[in-house]
Formats: structure tokens, sequence, C-alpha cells
């Protein structure tokens, strides 16, 4: 019975423990990009600053829609695609984040393409250890240079913000471990009682 005890401490231990590192890398850099686009698209390709855009941490939810995003590098391939929903009017369009991507396309039900964005505003991380804010590399496009860096002033408030996310997540975390040991303590004195 001591041996079902411990592992079912173990197991419970090492899932949140697991638990808690995926949560904490989900949040650690960008993981999509939301594209907030008109359509029908009124040209064939466009920049990206004439779209609003913005970057989120979580998860992307499920895949659906007839037409697909294709995320593009500067050498030509494709890094990923996405199938997504558009309708007449706005639509919110989440596609992947990559850094190195140089160009969105859209393409409908049959494979022909609709048009294209110039990521190249955001694709700015050359992963070369340096946060160049001149450049464009932010702790939000390019989390790998720009880890700890001071912050301009445009991007202190984004900053302070996750900085209470990172303390909500600590949080968190450290009353889930002590969840899992209150659990084992009353398995354990059940079993007790029970004998």
């Amino acid at each position: 019975m001591k041996y079902k005890l411990l592992t079912l401490l173990f197991i419970g231990l090492a899932s949140h423990f697991f638990g808690g590192t995926a949560f904490a890398m989900v949040y650690e850099q960008p993981q999509g990009l939301v594209l907030d686009l008109e359509y029908p698209f009124k040209s064939q390709s466009f920049n990206l600053v004439d779209v609003n855009f913005r970057y989120i941490y979580e998860i992307l939810p499920p895949e659906q829609g007839l037409y697909e995003a294709h995320i593009i590098n500067e050498n030509g391939l494709e890094l990923a695609k996405r199938k997504i929903t558009l309708e007449n009017g706005k639509n919110e369009i989440i596609i992947p984040y990559f850094p190195d991507a140089t160009k969105i396309t859209f393409t409908d039900p049959s494979g022909k393409l609709l048009s294209g964005i110039n990521t190249e505003v955001i694709s700015v991380c050359n992963n070369n250890g340096a946060c160049q804010f001149d450049k464009g590399e932010s702790v939000e496009s390019c989390p790998s240079d720009c880890k700890g860096d001071v912050v301009p002033d445009n991007i202190a408030a984004s900053e302070e913000v996750k900085t209470e996310t990172d303390w909500i997540k600590v949080i968190i975390w450290a009353l889930g471990f002590l969840a899992v040991i209150v659990f084992c303590i009353i398995v354990y004195i059940y079993v007790k009682i029970k004998r």
C-alpha cells in the first residue's frame, strides 16, 4: 500500500511540475500573431503597417475555415500554414508567430492567391544576442535577444503588465503544488484510517 501511495504522490507532483513548466513556457514568447483584416482584400499585397496586429502568448485556438494563411520566410520556404475563416467585413485572423517570417499569403479554397502581407516590420529578430531597439527588436518581437534589457518607454507599460502576470503564475504554481501535497496527505490519512 505504501508503494501505491508513493506512486500516487510521484504522479501528482510530476504532473504538476511538468504542467507548471509547460504553462511557464507558453508565456515566455509570443505563440501567435493576431491580424485584423478587412475582406475582400483591396489589393494583391499590403504592408503590415496598414494592418492592426498584436501578439498572443497563449496556445493558439484550433484551426477552422476553408481559406489558408501561409507563413513564409525570406528563402520562400513555408514555415507553416493555417486554415482560417474569411467573411465579408472585419476578420480577426490568428496565425502562428515566427520571428523569421517575411511574408504571409492568403489563398482561397481552390488554392488561388488572394493577397499577401510583407511582415518584415515584425520579423526583425536576428538572434545575435543584442536587443536592437532601433531595428525594431523588442521583448515581444525578439525575446531571445531582449531578455532582461532596459526597454524604451513605449514598451515599459506592457512589461509592467508582464511582470504582474509572472507573479500571478508563480502564485498559481505554488497554490497548485500545495493542493497536490494536501491531497496526498488526505489520501495517506484515509488509507491509515481504513486499515
